[in-house]
């Protein structure tokens, strides 16, 4: 009975320890996620705003301006080696990145940018791992069929069709710009998960959902 008590009592210990550690680390894990809520916020906000302000700096789709965007992705974005998913992912960005500069196309011009989020949110999803939903409101003024980089995806600002599905568009890419003004203006909710890749930060997918277009007309 005696031997009984003693390996039951063990087992009570054993156990007690176990959940006082995990306890303990995932106590600490969300202290030191709660530490780094702004800096994720900081991230996420800069890489939003700063991918709309790009695009007026495109004007022919030169080597030059593509290493400027590749550069861009590489600050903010990384890899997680963990997933299979391809959409909404670095991958996908960068394949969309080299589709258009290697169409050049002729009738894109973002003359003006403008943007403001409204709305951000920080959470915690499993350890290294963050979500992030923030609402953007945006404007652009372009020429005709304009394409802008947003956030995961190059797109026309008439229609919103991502450059990555346009497969047989050169007389859409090519034809010439039209002289008239084009505004278009949208609300927009973007889904962006993070995980911390050697040490920092990074965007591992953005996921849009268009709440409403403002407006889209020309001028």
């Amino acid at each position: 009975m005696k031997k009984y008590l003693k390996k039951t009592n063990r087992g009570i210990i054993a156990t007690a320890l176990v959940v006082f550690i995990l306890t303990t680390y995932i106590s600490s894990d969300y202290i030191r996620f709660m530490g780094q809520k702004d800096d994720i916020k900081n991230l996420v906000t800069n890489y939003l705003t700063e991918s709309l302000d790009l695009n007026t700096s495109l004007k022919d789709f030169s080597e030059d301006e593509k290493k400027l965007i590749t550069e861009h992705i590489d600050k903010y974005w990384g890899i997680d080696e963990t997933s299979k998913e391809y959409y909404e992912t670095k991958s996908y960005l960068i394949a969309s990145v080299d589709k258009l500069f290697k169409i050049k196309p002729k009738n894109s011009l973002i003359t003006d940018v403008k943007s403001a989020i409204t709305k951000i949110k920080v959470k915690k999803s499993r350890p290294n791992y963050a979500i992030v939903t923030a609402l953007v409101n945006f404007s652009v003024t372009g020429k005709d069929t304009s394409f802008i980089l947003k956030y995961d995806d190059f797109c026309t600002i008439t229609d919103q069709t991502p450059i990555s599905s346009l497969n047989n568009s050169d007389s859409l890419l090519n034809k010439t710009p039209d002289k008239r003004d084009y505004h278009f203006s949208e609300e927009t909710e973007c889904t962006i998960k993070l995980k911390k890749i050697d040490g920092q930060w990074k965007i591992i997918s953005i996921g849009e959902n268009y709440n409403q277009i403002m407006s889209n007309d020309y001028e």
